[in-house]
């Protein structure tokens, strides 16, 4: 896949954080606060519109205008001087007949008309030919590719292949539509347009500013693949995947399954242009839309949560959503349970009648022992068809500041059978940045009341058996500022009060009853040892007694912004520490307050309770346990 090759040099950008300065005058320097004027932007300003993007883990950053050095310590080969690139070819010629092609693009450079880009299209045809003279290599292909897109931008040539269909299924038929426009007095002529099995003979000359357009209606091959992430197409492991052709690693996204070729003859050159099909849609607010034509299998079944917990034998209802991606479905719908569990109904029929239609059906799923064993276990929900078997269910994860993404993920979940003592039953959950763990507290029966700021304010807490608090609820609610004395009355007055983990970045600068500040600690093994420091302390023992078993099974971490400081009032239940480094006693400090108990924990529950973790959800009981 590469060809051999040799750095010339190895580089390390030092830094100076906190009280660790590994930068030195001498060390080469980099501003990197440079303005370009091209782009309207100092690339340090570009570097926070990039860290601002990373919406979930709260990282939205300022911006830093002027210089600002970064500083590179040689570790192998020759330091460089006046360039971090010194000694390495870029140019031309490096490559064997590249001098010529140098000549033509520096040409091309200085005689650019930004008034008129179309008058280079000649050079531009002349810089192709001589690129097509050179021996076949990666730079050939590469710089052909350019020529051909430069062609695209000099003559205005704006072409698509699309459909208003969001999702599609092999074997089935679809509409799309091709539009094609040339913005520029070169003459341009689109020959013909293949798309599957369709191939068209079209020989029509594109007209300054007139669009051209057609529609067609064809059976997509029975071999289109469904657009499943390739580093998802094969079962998996933990942080390992199995990718089938190598050359896709790294590739954020799939080659589109369904490509459209565009034969285009400019200034009498033929070339041959790809777009895939898209989905292309007008929404009232946002305007012209598009995002990948999903190919999907012909009907998907998703059960709505990814685990089920039973503290119990009672019933729970596990609903499954299915979704046609074709018109005039009927299928029967069934829950494969394993041994030591039933449901009610064991099957069900859907039918649905246009492509994009859902049903949602409900099972009551339980033991089938009234005596609660710990145990994992996996259901899949079947869809039976045309006398297939379908096995796939659907997530759609798409975002205004992402590509749209479509996943077919087996269609399973988890049934976990936990015996745990749960005490009280009315839980206040204050909302953060976002997690799923009201939905998992319902399963062991618990009450769970989203209680939003003016609530807050105005009722009586002393409803609550407990009140949770959401991660990063304290930096992302500025009314928790002024309504924290009220959670810390309620916990005074009897009240049980758990703050999940928060960054450094607080509203206000002490959430407890008693100072610590939150630090960026944290330990990133999740098979970390956890020692007990409070092996007596209440949260520890009732009403459920935990040991390190109950350790067993974390995934991803064992948490994150542990707190550091800790006030005297405070026990400190564990320690936990990564290989190498010193325990850390901060994962977990609780209080008695006045009648009641305030418990801090940068615990990563939030990953625990969605992934089935049996030990985590006793400890957590425990913590919301009067």
């Amino acid at each position: 896949y590469v060809t051999t090759w040799q750095p010339k040099r190895l580089l390390w950008n030092t830094f100076s954080f906190g009280a660790t300065n590994t930068t030195a005058p001498d060390q080469f320097q980099i501003d990197v606060g440079v303005y370009n004027p091209l782009l309207g932007k100092g690339y340090s300003e570009i570097a926070a519109d990039s860290r601002s993007m990373h919406k979930s883990q709260g990282f939205g950053s300022g911006k830093n205008r002027g210089t600002q050095l970064e500083y590179f310590k040689t570790i192998a080969g020759d330091a460089p001087v006046t360039n971090i690139m010194d000694g390495v070819n870029t140019s031309w010629s490096r490559i064997p007949g590249g001098d010529a092609v140098a000549q033509l693009t520096n040409k091309l450079s200085s005689e650019f008309k930004s008034s008129d880009p179309s008058a280079s299209v000649p050079q531009l045809i002349e810089l192709y030919d001589a690129i097509q003279k050179l021996p076949d290599n990666y730079w050939k292909t590469q710089k052909k590719r350019e020529v051909e897109q430069l062609l695209i931008l000099c003559t205005g040539l704006w072409f698509e292949a699309y459909s208003t269909q969001t999702t599609a299924a092999a074997g089935d038929s679809i509409e799309w539509k091709v539009q094609a426009i040339n913005r520029s007095n070169i003459p341009v002529e689109l020959r013909s347009v293949t798309l599957q099995q369709f191939d068209t003979t079209i020989n029509k000359a594109l007209v300054n500013n007139e669009m051209f357009s057609f529609q067609r209606k064809q059976r997509l091959q029975n071999s289109t693949a469904i657009s499943q992430p390739y580093w998802l197409q094969n079962l998996h492991s933990q942080g390992q995947y199995t990718i089938p052709n190598k050359s896709l690693t790294g590739k954020p996204e799939n080659e589109p399954e369904v490509v459209a070729t565009f034969h285009m003859v400019i200034a009498s050159r033929d070339f041959l242009y790809t777009r895939p099909l898209v989905n292309k849609t007008v929404d009232p607010v946002e305007g012209e839309i598009y995002r990948p034509l999903a190919i999907a299998p012909p009907v998907m079944a998703t059960i709505e949560a990814p685990v089920y917990i039973f503290s119990n034998a009672e019933p729970q209802p596990v609903k499954v959503s299915v979704k046609t991606s074709r018109p005039k479905t009927k299928g029967i719908v069934s829950l494969k349970l394993p041994d030591g569990w039933k449901t009610d109904p064991a099957s069900s029929i859907f039918e649905l009648k246009n492509n994009g239609d859902e049903v949602l059906l409900t099972f009551l799923v339980s033991p089938t022992s009234n005596v609660i064993i710990e145990r994992t276990d996996t259901m899949k929900a079947i869809v039976e068809m045309d006398e297939k078997t379908f096995d796939r269910g659907l997530v759609e994860i798409n975002y205004g500041h992402i590509p749209a993404l479509t996943v077919y993920p087996i269609a399973q979940a988890k049934l976990v059978s936990v015996p745990l003592v749960t005490k009280g039953k009315n839980i206040g959950y204050i909302k953060g940045a976002g997690d799923f763990i009201p939905g998992m507290l319902s399963h062991l029966g618990y009450r769970v009341t989203i209680i939003s700021d003016e609530e807050i304010s105005s009722s009586n807490l002393a409803q609550y058996d407990a009140i949770i608090t959401g991660v990063r609820a304290y930096n992302t609610n500025d009314e928790l500022r002024r309504l924290n004395q009220k959670l810390l009355n309620y916990v005074d007055e009897g009240g049980v009060m758990l703050v999940q983990y928060n960054t450094s970045d607080l509203v206000l600068s002490d959430v407890g009853p008693y100072p610590f500040k939150v630090s960026r600690n944290r330990v990133t093994d999740e098979y970390a040892p956890v020692t007990f420091l409070k092996p007596d302390a209440s949260v520890l023992n009732q009403p459920n007694k935990i040991s390190s078993r109950d350790f067993e099974g974390w995934v991803q971490e064992r948490g994150l912004y542990f707190v550091t400081d800790i006030d005297s009032n405070y026990q400190k239940i564990l320690a936990i520490n990564d290989k190498g480094e010193q325990p850390l006693d901060g994962s977990l400090i609780v209080c008695n307050y006045g009648k009641g108990r305030f418990a801090y924990t940068g615990l990563s529950f939030f990953r625990q309770l969605p992934a089935g973790v049996p030990g985590a959800y006793r400890l957590f009981v425990n913590l919301i346990s009067k």
